[in-house]
């Protein structure tokens, strides 16, 4: 992943993605603290990957690989391979809607009358 200088430095977790939640990921760049109370950091670009669906270990001991599938807004399977060296780190997200699901959701939400701010609201995040 790349180093992005202009971001700044967010708090990210070393976990096991929970299934139906929403993630970005990104390689830790920094480690804060002592285990069990290590903090991490990223300064590099977070990429969402979308819905956890399932985990697949292959192989055993020092050799094992864990790779995470998700599903992005495009409903298309997204992979992430952990690293050897531990640095695969994930946050959870808000799920992120294609421009045709907010339209969608505007039209649902006018045949249901919501009020005008509420609509005017999903139209301003589109």
């Amino acid at each position: 992943m790349q180093q992005n200088l202009d971001q700044e430095e967010i708090e990210v977790f070393r976990l096991t993605p929970e299934l139906n939640k929403y993630y970005e990921t990104a390689l830790l760049t920094r480690k804060e603290g002592k285990y069990p109370n290590e903090k991490y950091y990223t300064t590099n670009t977070r990429r969402y990957v979308g819905k956890f669906i399932v985990q697949m270990r292959l192989g055993f001991g020092d050799g094992t690989q864990v790779i995470d599938i998700f599903e992005n807004q495009h409903n298309e399977k997204v992979k992430v391979y952990y690293t050897y060296e531990g640095t695969t780190a994930f946050k959870e997200v808000q799920p992120l809607l294609t421009k045709k699901q907010k339209l969608a959701i505007i039209h649902v939400g006018k045949e249901n009358d919501l009020p005008n701010e509420v609509v005017h609201q999903i139209i301003m995040n589109i």
